[in-house]
């Protein structure tokens, strides 16, 4: 890909990984709030905590807001990683082919 065809790529592939990231850390407060409470009903939504937990969590020591902000920790973590590898691509590779998500169509 050369010329404007790749400035095309190029621009609709930051807009896109920039709006992903944008509603990414839009979502992280509504998750920690999922996470400080316990699932009322069956069934629960991802890693969250189901009735009897809080109680292991405490006899452990841990508060549920440390297992909140730990369970936020993981998924920045990952994001951070698959961004990385992401900015990794599109930094090297962005003009082959086989950097796009549909080679076909590049």
């Amino acid at each position: 890909m050369r010329g404007r065809r790749l400035l095309l790529a190029r621009t609709v592939w930051l807009t896109v990984a920039a709006v992903s990231l944008g509603l990414f850390v839009a979502g992280l407060p509504a998750k920690f709030a999922e996470l400080l409470v316990a699932c009322p009903t069956t069934p629960c939504l991802s890693n969250q905590l189901r009735q009897a937990e809080p109680g292991a969590l405490q006899a452990l020591g841990l508060s549920p807001g440390f297992y909140a902000a730990y369970g936020i920790a993981l998924e920045v973590a990952v994001a951070a990683v698959y961004s990385a590898i992401a900015g990794l691509i599109f930094w090297r590779r962005s003009a082959d082919r086989m950097g796009c998500l549909s080679p076909s169509r590049c």
